[in-house]
């Protein structure tokens, strides 16, 4: 009887074990919103993102490429110091841009000529940090919560979700207006976005990765244009010192008046 009764207790005590792992096991919605607002916090980072535009319109069509590499110290403050190299290819043709942000100049190096320009006066177009700020979101716990994650090789969890395009237009509404004048002020009607879908790993408490992916249709003066939107981001080593080294002679660039 005494055996009986021991077995029945360690039962039971395993039973109580397994059940209090299981209430305190994260759910997707935590490991990846804890993720991104963990990863939000960061003084410090360096970051890529790759953004790829395909673009038909009136039977033409066009790969629009574009590699950013950016370095962000004191991103807790209204100043941050931000370094970016900028890659893209119009028609074939590669253009390398550097940019260096401090607290009261941003500097931009392009082709051999170099230029700087009061923060204020570049009025957000160098804000490199910013378009960061604006694909690294949060997702709704009922959208997320019941995706179960998919465990990757190096212990990374992937989540993979495809979001109402009301949603995503919520969402990431700062990213989309940022596509769309990428026409370069053009007359735009009629945004459509469809096939919104998102990915996003997380290592070690920080995202490692976090894609974007949605069709756009719109009216480009006048034409309609279709075009397919993909951005990847990553983070380098989140939660590591970063190191930023300004272009050689940023000090002595001619000041320009400002953006027209």
């Amino acid at each position: 009887m005494k055996k009986l009764t021991s077995l029945i207790l360690i039962v039971l005590s395993l039973l109580m074990m397994l059940s209090l792992a299981s209430c305190n096991k994260e759910t997707t919605s935590e490991i990846i919103n804890n993720a991104v607002e963990k990863t939000n916090a960061l003084k410090e980072y360096e970051a890529k993102m790759d953004i790829v535009i395909d673009m038909s319109m009136s039977g033409m069509t066009m790969n629009i490429p574009m590699n950013v590499v950016t370095k962000v110290k004191n991103a807790d403050t209204d100043t941050p110091t931000v370094l970016a190299t900028t890659k893209t290819s119009v028609f074939g043709q590669e253009i390398t841009t550097e940019t260096y942000m401090d607290d009261e100049y941003v500097y931009v190096s392009m082709d051999g000529e170099g230029y700087k320009m009061s923060i204020e006066d570049s009025d957000g177009e160098y804000d490199y940090a910013s378009d960061i700020d604006d694909m690294l979101k949060n997702l709704p716990n009922d959208l997320i919560e019941n995706i179960e994650l998919t465990k990757n090789n190096d212990g990374s969890l992937t989540l993979n979700v495809n979001i109402p395009k009301e949603t995503f237009a919520e969402i990431f509404d700062d990213f989309v207006e940022d596509m769309n004048e990428a026409s370069g002020g053009a007359s735009i009607d009629g945004v459509e976005i469809s096939n919104c879908k998102v990915a996003i790993t997380v290592k070690d408490d920080y995202i490692k990765n976090y894609d974007i992916s949605f069709n756009m249709e719109m009216t480009v003066e006048g034409m309609k244009t279709n075009s397919c939107v993909t951005a990847k981001m990553e983070f380098v080593n989140p939660g590591n010192a970063v190191t930023i080294t300004p272009m050689d002679g940023y000090e002595s660039f001619e000041e320009f008046d400002g953006l027209d």
